[in-house]
């Protein structure tokens, strides 16, 4: 008889920990109190517009950690193309006047400035802070699990964010 995993929540964690306890010869059972799986990695619709989350979830699955984890997952294939655009986000209000989040942080940046030169100073403040807090090759380590974590280069995390944590 197959041991059993009994796992608390259809989100993207659940759902990964259920494929890799079946990969690994569990029987799992996933409880989820929403009526539909996914967690934080789904879409609703509201008065008209399509909210979709999941999309964050798969920005920057082109390489690293996250297409790694996709490819383990069965949710992604050498076959599935990974469009790659430039704008992360656009909101469109009543009016028809958009908002964008840039991919590229210096394009977001330009074109924050652009739209609201009054706020160059707070722009560059709030980029600073971006910056600390852009891990570049740190994600790996953070994407571990706690207890494969290693100690130095997570204390060299919180110390190059430190300063954004201050008042």
């Amino acid at each position: 008889m197959k041991s059993k995993i009994i796992i608390i929540g259809g989100g993207i964690a659940g759902l990964s920990a259920g494929v890799f306890g079946q990969k690994h010869g569990f029987e799992t059972e996933i409880f989820e109190m929403h009526t539909i799986p996914g967690g934080q990695c789904t879409a609703w619709k509201r008065k008209g517009y399509m909210f979709d989350y999941c999309i964050a979830w798969l920005m920057g699955s082109s390489s690293g950690s996250m297409n790694t984890l996709w490819k383990q997952l069965g949710a992604l294939s050498e076959n599935v193309p990974i469009i790659d655009p430039e704008v992360f986000i656009r909101n469109v209000d009543n009016e028809g006047r958009e908002f964008l989040m840039y991919k590229d942080m210096q394009k977001w940046k330009a074109y924050l400035k652009s739209i609201a030169p009054e706020d160059e100073e707070k722009i560059s403040r709030m980029f600073s802070i971006i910056n600390k807090f852009s891990f570049s090759g740190d994600i790996e380590e953070i994407m571990k699990p706690k207890p494969l974590r290693k100690t130095l280069p997570m204390l060299k995390i919180l110390l190059k964010m430190w300063p954004t944590m201050v008042p």
